[in-house]
């Protein structure tokens, strides 16, 4: 019967319908109800196997610019186990798996100005043995600064970063986002991470 519906169909739209109706909006595809309904501040981490430290290091923390959680900092120092890698109010936990793990789909990292991730890539423009595949700039602005950098890790995960449009003050002090920032110690200070082993 071409009228059958199929029960996840189903199910989509029963959750869908009754968001509206909870809403007070009648029901209707156009309604843009449910962009304004989430409750939900913060994806605090991604969960990523992979299958050693080999390229994590130099791919998370030097290439991304990412910073070492020192809550998993002596992990590092033994070359096994979890690794946290801590961006603004997020985290990758990164622990180590038989097979590394794929998202299926990309990831997107915001940055205040792109000329560090990019000016690091280009360093490895000559060497065979880099922490990731391959990296392309996909978006320049008019003045030719980079607005998005296109890099895909070891395992195939995609990774999209941008600069992002509104470019925050260095003195900037929202509350929320100095909150949830996570700790951050420096792989290559070695004082900083003799306090962690």
């Amino acid at each position: 019967d071409e009228h059958e519906h199929h029960p996840k169909q189903k199910k989509s739209s029963t959750i869908l319908n009754s968001l509206l109706v909870s809403s007070g909006d009648a029901a209707s595809p156009d309604d843009s109800v449910l962009r304004n309904m989430s409750t939900l501040t913060l994806l605090e981490h991604i969960n990523l196997n992979v299958p050693n430290h080999d390229y994590i290091l130099d791919f998370y923390f030097h290439i991304l610019g990412m910073g070492l959680d020192p809550r998993r900092a002596s992990n590092v120092a033994k070359g096994s186990g979890t690794v946290w890698a801590n961006c603004g109010a997020s985290q990758f936990h990164l622990p180590v798996g038989e097979t590394a793990q794929v998202i299926p789909g990309s990831i997107g990292l915001l940055y205040d100005d792109l000329s560090g991730v990019e000016r690091r890539l280009k360093t490895y423009d000559d060497k065979e043995d880099k922490p990731f595949t391959s990296y392309r700039i996909e978006l320049e602005d008019d003045d030719g600064n980079t607005l998005c950098v296109k890099i895909v890790d070891k395992y195939g995960n995609v990774f999209y970063c941008r600069r992002s449009q509104n470019i925050r003050s260095k003195n900037d002090n929202d509350e929320l986002m100095y909150r949830a920032k996570q700790p951050n110690i420096f792989v290559d200070n070695e004082e900083h991470m003799e306090e962690f082993k």
